[in-house]
């Protein structure tokens, strides 16, 4: 079940889920964090904790805070490659020139790092390639939520949605402070209503809801390709470096003098193991963190589907269900 409250800095009326209270959340259109109370006997809200001047995470008009329009933006899930990649090569770059002047401090580490030819380089920039796409998701994910405090679908409209108020409750969405675009709640409800609209039929919008719903999974899941590749990536970069290492190791029995040939293939194995090592310990940082971020989003597109199932499905009204006509 649903309740709706009213953000005590800005006193927009939001809706959230009962099994909220107690949480902490952020108003999508002041974006100060609260603490929701649970409703009262009745249905009635209860206190919402007011948020400090310290919790408020933006200033300035609500339309610019969602505005994300650029070359460098992609949908509600997917990130861009263009964006991430560069953020990536210049943490890359940041990363090799503190870690360059304490070479001797850092000791083998170090030298895993800067001594064992160019694989740890590409380790290292997949590595923080895989870290930007989860930074910039978990952002996403985020906005994701805060829109699911929205009340999309306000009764002061009306109770029923029919084909008459439809359009009210579009142009009610529309003036929302946000990019439809990039959440997947607003997106399906605005489509929902437009299939109202035109189709006038509730079962028709049930049957849209669904494909919709499929849609934004397989969305979901093709967003995680890039980090998938690197999951699998970063362990092959890993053995091409064992590889390599070995391949120098077995070059040193060719000849030469004793301390030579012990000096080569030690530096052969120092090289095959460490890459190995740094591959695997990289990949596993990778793997966990995308994992737990891909069931977050999965479960929000669940949110989803209860959220249509509850407050949009049952107040659908069409002249077939005998619905007035306001």
């Amino acid at each position: 079940m649903y309740f709706q409250f009213a953000c005590p800095s800005c006193q927009k009326t939001l809706k959230v889920r009962e099994e909220n209270a107690g949480s902490k959340v952020r108003c999508p259109y002041c974006h100060s964090t609260l603490t929701i109370k649970a409703p009262r006997a009745g249905g009635e809200p209860g206190d919402v904790m007011a948020p400090s001047d310290s919790h408020v995470l933006s200033e300035g008009p609500t339309s610019e805070v969602f505005s994300d329009t650029s070359m460098w933006s992609a949908s509600g899930t997917e990130v861009s490659m263009l964006r991430s990649g560069t953020y990536a090569a210049v943490a890359t770059l940041v990363f090799f020139a503190v870690v360059i002047p304490f070479r001797d401090f850092l000791g083998n580490f170090s030298q895993m790092l800067l001594e064992r030819g160019w694989v740890p380089y590409l380790l290292v920039y997949f590595g923080f390639w895989s870290a930007a796409i989860l930074y910039f998701k978990s952002q996403k994910i985020a906005r994701q939520k805060d829109s699911m405090l929205f009340d999309l679908l306000p009764v002061e409209i009306a109770e029923d949605i029919t084909v008459r108020t439809a359009p009210q409750f579009l142009q009610h969405i529309r003036g929302l402070p946000t990019n439809p675009n990039e959440s997947f709640l607003i997106n399906r409800v605005l489509r929902a209503l437009e299939h109202f609209r035109n189709l006038q039929s509730s079962s028709e919008v049930a049957d849209r809801l669904q494909s919709q719903s499929e849609i934004d999974a397989t969305a979901v899941e093709s967003s995680y390709t890039a980090l998938k590749v690197f999951i699998w990536a970063i362990p092959i970069l890993g053995f091409i470096g064992t590889v390599i290492g070995i391949g120098h190791a077995v070059s040193g029995l060719a000849g030469g003098p004793r301390e030579e040939i012990l000096t080569t293939i030690a530096a052969g194995l120092a090289t095959a193991f460490d890459t190995t090592l740094l591959a695997l310990v990289m990949s596993l940082l990778v793997m966990f963190p995308t994992s737990s971020m891909q069931k977050s989003e999965e479960d929000l597109l669940n949110l989803v589907d209860e959220y249509c199932n509850e407050n949009l499905l049952k107040r659908l009204k069409d002249a077939g269900r005998g619905a007035s006509q306001q």
